[in-house]
């Protein structure tokens, strides 16, 4: 049951103080508490139980998860999933920046963890890198490729087969004119 509703117009609330002294408008909470501390914000739909998110001003979020407090009272085009603990899993900023396991995402998506992609589009990436910051993008090379430590290994069949500080070429190599090597170390 909803109590002491506001002003407001349009407002939904189902549960306990759900959205209690609501001013704004079109606003939607579920759940004991859900959405209570909103006074004047509009458009907010809040689901889960003792969530009043700390919201007051801000508009057009959805906050879905229990125990949710201590967002910014102005917090406005949010998207934010919670475990009923309040802790924060994925965030998406009003900028469309998507955060897992962070708050602050900086790039389009952002995890905070380890993370794996087990699909492709089927459309050939070239290489790939990490910078300073975290960062993922492809890899040019205009001028060579420089590595700062450790190994690198590859064998492509009875081409090139390169190891430790090895190189060694076995096969046809064609560049302008066609020579026959045999095994090498450089």
């Amino acid at each position: 049951a909803m109590q002491n509703i506001g002003d407001g117009d349009y407002n939904t609330g189902v549960g306990g103080d759900a959205l209690y002294n609501v001013i704004g408008n079109a606003n939607v909470g579920i759940g004991l508490n859900a959405g209570n501390s909103i006074t004047s914000g509009d458009y907010n739909i809040v689901i889960g139980g003792s969530s009043p998110t700390g919201i007051t001003t801000g508009s057009n979020n959805v906050v879905i998860g229990g125990n949710m407090s201590g967002l910014s009272s102005s917090l406005s085009n949010n998207i934010i999933l919670a475990d009923g603990a309040g802790t924060q899993r994925i965030r998406v900023l009003s900028d469309g920046k998507t955060g897992i396991g962070t708050t602050t995402p900086v790039q389009t998506l952002h995890v905070a963890g380890t993370a794996r992609i087990t699909g492709s589009d089927g459309t050939a990436t070239g290489l790939m890198g990490r910078d300073a910051d975290g960062d993922i993008s492809g890899v040019g090379l205009s001028v060579g490729l420089e590595f700062s430590g450790g190994n690198i290994q590859a064998d492509i069949g009875s081409g090139l087969n390169v190891s430790g500080n090895s190189i060694a070429w076995g096969g046809t190599l064609t560049e302008n004119t066609t020579q026959d090597f045999d095994t090498y170390d450089v």
